[in-house]
């Protein structure tokens, strides 16, 4: 499953000294995570009763990136922001500590929210040569149709069945029509619309590197049910948004213009003789509820509102510290939970968007910083310059502080993705060096 080619050199450390890395060993740490991330909610949920072992799952959750970078901590970086990277974390230990939080606790966890994305995608820059994350699509493929199973099996059984029980014991009260919205498969609550935006990203993975129209055909399908599934029309919209991304940029409707035709020809003989098949049911009546959903969204103005808040969010701001914030962690629900609420976040009143949090914590310094950030690690990506425009935009204001699975899902589909364009640079590459030695 994980192939172990010759042993490669990586470039030498400060000391001078080489270091030797074979696929296994660079490959273990990022598996290792993927698979935390994607079970150890479901283990929360439904593999401990007691609410320490949870918090402590939680926990290594958060910290969990710091294990891809101390992995790595020999290996000189590539990063050519590296120095501005560095100033950011810097100054978030500076809003960990900061004198109006009403705990260390909150800084603590605060910083481990605000620099998780970054330190995977740091992590993964310092060995994006040597680290043959393609080697491990199997693995994801397993993990893809068991999500397809698990989630079409949380649509349709009732609220109150084990596998839509809350890991606090409610039952699940978030509904698309007739159905259960599948809002925490593997990942805990919110978690499934963490993963299908990997799926999202995955999928234009597999347009790049695959050819086989039928492993092409089940990961983007597959993707478009379980992300009808959530019933999350962002998560919709996001899958959506990164599928055609992949399609443009990958040339995949000219190339397989008559190998798409098949697939869609096979699918049409298929329902006009099994028209009552389950598959086509499912589909059928998932989208029928998505659209009942959407429809109700737009009619009582709640779509428009929830798109006005996402982008203008950190501007509805009114609080009394609007440079430095409160200090990290203030407004999350976990750190509140342990170690209680700040009187400032109290005194603010109701909050839910992302930039508007992230102004109470760390001000309009952390905010524009955070986006910043965020531009200098796409920049350092090999994709297309106007897909890296669209994700941002896209992105730039979505949950990826505050839940930290949709954050290292979102690190990962990244990662998959500029791996396919490095691999396919690497192949161009090597191309034009065989025509001239050939010339």
């Amino acid at each position: 499953m994980i192939k172990m080619p010759e042993r490669e050199k990586c470039k030498a450390n400060k000391t001078g000294s080489i270091y030797q890395i074979d696929d296994l060993k660079l490959l273990l740490p990022w598996l290792i995570v993927f698979l935390f991330t994607v079970f150890s909610g479901a283990i929360r949920k439904w593999g401990v009763n007691s609410n320490m072992v949870g918090n402590v799952f939680l926990g290594i959750q958060l910290m969990i990136p710091l294990f891809l970078l101390f992995q790595q901590r020999h290996i000189v970086s590539h990063f050519y922001y590296k120095p501005v990277f560095q100033l950011y974390l810097f100054f978030l230990v500076f809003l960990a500590i900061h004198p109006l939080n009403l705990t260390l606790g909150h800084g603590v966890l605060g910083f481990f929210l605000y620099s998780s994305v970054w330190i995977i995608l740091y992590a993964y820059l310092k060995v994006r040569k040597q680290l043959p994350i393609e080697n491990l699509d199997i693995i994801v493929g397993v993990v893809l149709i068991i999500e397809l199973i698990m989630s079409n099996l949380q649509y349709y059984l009732p609220e109150n069945h084990i596998l839509n029980i809350y890991a606090t014991g409610a039952e699940s009260s978030a509904g698309v029509g007739d159905a259960v919205r599948a809002t925490g498969t593997f990942s805990y609550l919110g978690g499934l619309q963490g993963f299908v935006i990997f799926w999202g990203f995955f999928s234009w993975y597999t347009l790049i590197r695959y050819k086989n129209i039928w492993i092409i055909s089940f990961v983007v399908i597959g993707g478009i049910v379980c992300t009808l599934f959530t019933g999350s029309r962002g998560a919709v919209l996001q899958y959506l948004i990164l599928l055609f991304i992949g399609m443009v940029s990958s040339g995949f409707l000219s190339k397989y213009f008559l190998k798409i035709l098949g697939v869609f020809t096979f699918i049409g003989i298929s329902y006009f003789f099994f028209p009552n098949f389950f598959v086509f049911d499912v589909v059928s009546e998932s989208s029928e509820n998505f659209e009942e959903r959407y429809d109700s969204g737009v009619e009582s103005g709640e779509m428009n509102r929830r798109i006005e808040s996402q982008y203008l969010g950190a501007f509805y701001y009114h609080g009394d510290h609007p440079i430095f914030g409160v200090g990290l962690g203030s407004t999350y629900q976990g750190a509140i939970a342990v170690f209680g609420i700040s009187s400032y976040v109290a005194n603010y009143g109701y909050f839910e968007d992302e930039g508007e949090r992230i102004v109470i914590e760390g001000g309009y310094t952390l905010y524009f910083f955070r986006l910043i950030i965020f531009i200098l690690f796409l920049s350092a990506l090999y994709m297309p310059a106007w897909s890296k425009v669209l994700i941002f935009v896209l992105f730039s204001n979505a949950v990826l502080t505050f839940n930290i699975y949709i954050a290292i899902f979102f690190a990962f589909g990244l990662i998959w993705v500029d791996r396919a364009y490095y691999l396919n640079k690497q192949s161009s590459s090597n191309i034009q060096r065989n025509n001239l030695n050939a010339a």
